[in-house]
């Protein structure tokens, strides 16, 4: 019997989503986390910034609407919470084959703290580039 090298856990993780549609032992942030830039932050992380500040925020896109207004708002979730995000339609328009293309997502911005919510307000929008399936997420208009 051939000895075949044993699997890691990237690629339990990927099964785990193909067939269950998300990772029931833990996020994928966590194993890509240790491969981003060191400025990239985690949800955890851009809660002490203060209003105005630049920031790089990483995750998994699991939500996109465009309601009727002249904003577009997008949710990024990683292996601490979630990080809400406002997209101006001209940065949409310039990002929009990401948002559509890849759910592992690098968002920069600037941080805004207006009557007691935290927003990251997008300037850019990047993918991770792995070898995943594509995840599941909802987007609404």
């Amino acid at each position: 019997m051939v000895q075949l090298p044993e699997e890691g856990d990237w690629v339990e993780m990927m099964r785990e989503y193909e067939s269950l549609g998300f990772f029931p032992s833990g996020h994928v942030m966590e194993k890509l986390r240790g491969l981003l830039p060191n400025d990239v932050l985690s949800t955890k992380d851009i809660e002490r910034l203060e209003e105005g500040a630049p920031v790089k925020v990483a995750g998994m896109r699991f939500r996109l609407q465009h309601p009727n207004s002249n904003v577009y708002f997008m949710g990024l979730e990683d292996e601490f919470g979630h990080a809400e995000l406002i997209l101006w339609p001209r940065i949409y328009d310039r990002v929009k084959k990401y948002l559509h293309g890849s759910n592992l997502l690098i968002a920069s911005g600037t941080i805004s703290r207006r009557e007691g919510t935290l927003t990251v307000m997008v300037g850019n929008v990047e993918p991770i580039e792995v070898n995943s399936p594509q995840l599941q997420t909802k987007d609404w208009g």
